[in-house]
């Protein structure tokens, strides 16, 4: 898609992936194209063109691009530079600007806990170390040239920032916390997508890496920023170690919500903070205790805060709904036993302040989120009740009317439950020191320990640094006494082992190993059903729930049976279901969980999906009945992009009146009249070029093609809207390789949708091109792969790739593993096949994030193919069929252990089973490694 086409309304939301957007028509955005050096050869296919943008020309002499616009002349890069570009319209000018890079990139995350970046900081000013310290706390910000993997941005604003982290320092420190303002002289100017940097000193924390395991580990459970490491160099001197944390602002929300330009507040650091207490009608009562950051737009923006706090405050507990349509009940349970959990003393449990709020437009209610971790880990300057370093209650001020998130919701049983059922599934999942959290910490130390061992400004000892990973430390608290930083291992182990051992946490709760419905893709308005597997622990079973949400607000509930009558199989089976309650529109996307409680007092809960309302399950309704598909599409290619149109069904269809459109969601933009009737089997190609060139570049005979498309251009991350003769839209796929990791990049190869995905607006369904494949795809003259103008029926391949040789069994064969399903965690859809198995014969399956080759282990025939922690599917033993296969559909959301996996990381799984070869022995399958998203 390139640029806009036709004007500039200004910049508007950021999409992942995407430096800046600008909206074109409607509603909708889209990213301008990220020009890489590998597409220079096709350049010219996505030059901004029309009256306001260009010309965009190369320049003979040295290759470089360059635009020019009423007289002005932008600045030009070589062809070997990366660059992110950004437009901006400026008086008579219109300028390019981006992030530029020598031909390798750097990583693009600027938050990649893995590296260890150097962030320099050259001031202008001679005296800049006396104007830091006058500026604090408020500013005014320093000017300074800020330096990232080589890339300069000129002109950030720099101050000293925090409180304790200031005047708790040691006397004559220079190690001070710093608030960097990238787009301080340029609005528009981001490192890697940020406008902020924050650079924490890590105060009361020898071993600098609480808060960034603290804000990684909530980012996996709520709306959260995250953190890594960075060196600090200030005028050319070593600063040592920092925490660099991502701020809370739009940048952060909008990877969270719908509509991140809601209304911000934030309730700074107060020993006695209002913790959401109603104080009275007028704003008065709010003007002094929280900060306004984003008024969101509205005229008033305190009074959704008034109106929060007093449903907190005053709706009678039994209006459950009530609570929820204003306040999200279930974001801000997570929020507190996050808190809890990691005993965050900078923090609404603690405090009552050191939080955020935010009124989500798009819901139209507030959600309650975490601020300012580096107090974690048991870290408190004014100390714990007793002083204890981890054993602080999972119910911590829950009578303190000062705090109503506390007192007054956990007057309702269910929340209480939903809350504790959040702390277990954290200690059962990463809240674990010989599981993952280990490794991450330990990875964290040796990444940045010789960095600070030479740090001669660092606030602690050497010593401290290496003894706190493990072992208490003993520090001053700034003001000239001490104070107690737990051991992280310590604090880990105890903390874990106390909350399990207590007993509002240790009581059972049910099991629910599988939640779908059924069908999968429903049609709109088609009777749908969600049935879920729900085992009891040693009671019975009591309520089971199906949470949903048909629109924008809380999620709605009703009560799934298991009583024989409601499609759920026999009753007392176990099987529990229930008929959605609406009927699904087109192209709608409903997100739903599964609740279950026992039936013993206090009803302790388990959810499916764990993690709720953070990641759901997902209820996608197709786009109506419509015979017509879009069955490949490719957005750039030497021989011009194209998409292509099947019809599926049995009769002919007529397309006139019918059109298409890109992401702006116009009927009528690209109109599909000249096609007239679709005959039964038929595929036509609307290309972007000249229809006789293309038709001649891909050797098409017999094939429709229809263009050039000039009105619904493609782009790298797009989207493909099919509407039929009255506006309705019949189909539409959201694609981009940058919105969507993981899904194909159709340049240069055309992505084609399988079988399964065929009107279901699910990229991951789709798959690259290659000369010969199942779908019969070729070679263009100009070296582009496709199919353009033939979409045969393939079913979708399996998931993952296969690793690690396997040894042949008493077959003869070596037992082959292979998965299928969706590689994002949310869905839930993992189908693991194991196949040449000797018949009969018992085996189940394990999983690791680590990757290892053992040799004949165990004494057995196989070749151990996992390493590190692994988990054992131990309990769902399987027994080869007579045709040699077991296949298991893991529950993802529940695993042995409680272990999760969370979106970005690689699992690797393999099978073992018993063999009599001749004797009794053991043998394992090939490993399959998975991408998870």
């Amino acid at each position: 898609m390139g640029l806009p086409r036709t004007g500039a309304a200004g910049p508007v939301k950021r999409i992942p992936g995407c430096w800046h957007a600008y909206r074109l028509r409607g509603s909708e955005t889209r990213c301008p194209r990220a020009w890489r050096a590998e597409d220079s050869a096709h350049a010219p296919a996505d030059k901004p063109s029309g009256p306001i943008y260009g010309p965009l020309a190369q320049i003979p002499t040295t290759g470089a691009w360059e635009v020019s616009y009423a007289g002005g002349v932008g600045p030009s890069y070589p062809p070997s530079i990366t660059m992110r570009l950004i437009p901006r319209l400026l008086p008579g000018l219109l300028i390019l600007t981006g992030i530029a890079s020598a031909a390798t990139p750097p990583a693009q995350d600027l938050f990649d806990d893995t590296i260890l970046r150097e962030v320099r900081l050259d001031f202008m000013d001679s005296d800049w170390w006396q104007k830091l310290k006058q500026g604090w706390p408020n500013g005014p910000d320093i000017l300074a040239d800020l330096t990232i993997d080589g890339i300069v941005y000129q002109g950030v604003g720099v101050r000293i920032k925090g409180n304790s982290s200031y005047f708790f320092l040691p006397p004559g420190s220079q190690k001070v916390s710093l608030n960097v303002s990238v787009d301080f002289t340029d609005p528009l100017l981001r490192v890697y997508g940020m406008k902020t940097l924050n650079l924490n000193n890590g105060i009361e924390d020898p071993t600098f890496c609480r808060e960034v395991t603290y804000q990684n580990f909530i980012y996996g459970y709520s709306p959260n920023g995250r953190g890594n490491h960075v060196k600090l160099v200030l005028n050319g001197d070593g600063w040592g170690i920092y925490e660099n944390i991502q701020q809370y602002n739009k940048d952060m929300l909008e990877e969270f919500y719908v509509n991140e330009d809601g209304a911000r507040f934030k309730c700074p650091n107060n020993p006695n903070g209002p913790g959401l207490r109603y104080k009275g009608a007028n704003k008065s009562g709010y003007t002094g205790a929280y900060e306004v950051h984003d008024d969101g737009g509205l005229a008033d923006p305190w009074q959704v805060l008034i109106d929060t706090c007093d449903r907190i405050t005053n709706e009678p507990l039994t209006n459950y709904d009530t609570i929820d349509d204003q306040f999200s009940i279930d974001h801000a349970m997570w929020t507190v036993a996050l808190e809890n959990l990691f005993m965050d003393e900078d923090s609404y449990i603690s405090k009552g302040a050191d939080f955020h709020v935010y009124w989500d437009l798009h819901e139209g209610r507030m959600h309650l989120h975490q601020h300012d971790g580096n107090e974690s880990f048991g870290v408190s300057y004014f100390g714990w009740p007793g002083g204890t370093l981890w054993q602080l209650s999972p119910l911590h001020n829950g009578g303190d009317v000062n705090k109503p998130v506390l007192s007054r919701l956990w007057g309702i049983p269910e929340v209480k439950q939903r809350y504790l059922a959040h702390l277990r599934t954290m200690l059962n999942g990463g809240f674990d020191w010989t599981g993952e959290m280990e490794d991450q910490i330990l990875a964290y130390k040796a990444m940045i320990q010789t960095e600070v061992l030479a740090d001669d400004k660092k606030i602690y000892s050497d010593q401290d640094f290496l003894d706190n990973f493990t072992q208490n430390v003993v520090i001053s608290d700034g003001a000239g006494g001490t104070m107690t930083a737990p051991g992280l291992q310590l604090f880990v182990e105890g903390r874990r082992s106390f909350l399990l051992a207590h007993q509002a946490v240790k009581k059972k709760a049910p099991v629910i190993p599988a939640v779908w419905h059924t069908p999968v893709n429903p049609l709109p308005g088609q009777p749908t059903r969600v049935m879920a597997r729900v085992d009891g622990p040693d009671k019975p079973v009591g309520l089971v729930k199906l949470w949903y949400q048909p629109a924008p607000g809380r999620y709605s509930q009703i009560p799934m049976l298991d009583d024989g009558q409601s499609g759920d199989g026999l009753a007392g089976d176990g099987l529990y279901a229930v008929d959605v309650p609406f009927s699904g529109g087109i192209g709608q996307r409903v997100p739903y969980y599964v609740s279950a409680a026992s039936a013993t007092a206090n009803a302790p809960m388990i959810f499916s999906p764990l993690r709720t309302e953070f990641a759901p399950l997902t209820l996608a309704f197709q786009y109506g009945q419509s015979g017509v598909k879009i069955t490949e599409y490719m957005y750039s290619g030497t021989d011009g992009e194209y998409l292509e149109l099947t019809n599926v069904t049995s009769a002919a269809i007529d397309l006139t009146g019918w059109s298409l459109d890109d992401e702006s969601a116009t009927p009528g933009t690209f109109d599909l009249s000249p096609v007239g009737p679709l005959a039964v089997g038929e595929s036509i190609v609307i290309s972007g070029l000249d229809p006789s060139g293309f038709a001649s570049a891909w050797n098409l005979a017999g094939t429709r093609v229809f263009g050039p498309n000039t009105l619904a251009p493609l782009g790298r991350d797009d989207t493909i809207n099919l509407y039929d003769a009255g506006g309705q839209l019949v189909d539409r796929l959201i694609y981009g390789d940058q919105t969507l990791p993981g899904s194909p990049r159709a340049k240069d190869q055309s992505a084609q949708v399988c079988l399964e995905g065929l009107g279901a607006d699910n990229a991951y369904s789709w798959q690259l091109a290659f000369d010969g494949d199942a779908f019969g795809a070729w070679t263009s003259a100009g070296g582009d792969v496709g199919g353009p103008g033939t979409w045969i029926a393939v079913d979708c391949p399996g998931l993952g790739d296969a690793y690690c040789p396997a040894n042949a069994n008493s077959t003869g064969l070596p037992a082959t593993l292979a998965a299928d399903g969706d590689p994002r965690v949310a869905q839930n859809d993992l189908d693991l096949l194991c196949s040449s198995l000797p018949p009969g014969k018992f085996g189940y399956f394990l999983m690791s994030r680590t990757q290892d080759f053992r040799p004949l282990v165990g004494g057995g025939q196989g070749n151990l193919c996992l390493g590190g922690a692994i988990v054992r599917f131990a309990q769902d033993i399987q027994q080869a069929a007579q045709d040699g296969t077991a296949s298991f559909s893991p529950d993802l959301s529940s695993l042995p252990g409680g272990v999760l996996i969370a979106p970005g990381e690689r699992w690797s799984f393999q099978f073992w089973y018993r063999d009599s070869n001749p004797g009794v022995t053991s043998n394992f399958s090939n490993g399959v490694e998975i991408g998870f998203l």
